[in-house]
């Protein structure tokens, strides 16, 4: 009877430890999915940046960019 109280609390610890890593990583990829999004932002800027620049100066970046 003990050796079943034992075994059901560590299976209760088991899983309550799991249950924290599948938050942790649904934390991880909901960054990781706003980090990607916030990087396509930069890239966009950046683009419109060097565009800008390049016809300021009168140098073609069409290839580059």
């Amino acid at each position: 009877m003990a050796t079943n109280d034992v075994q059901d609390v560590r299976i209760d610890t088991l899983e309550s430890r799991v249950g924290k890593h599948d938050e942790i990583l649904e934390k991880l990829a909901e960054a990781q999915t706003e980090m990607m999004i916030s990087i396509a932002k930069l890239h966009s800027s950046v683009k419109v940046l060097l565009l800008v620049v390049a016809a300021g100066l009168g140098v073609d970046m069409t290839g580059v960019v």
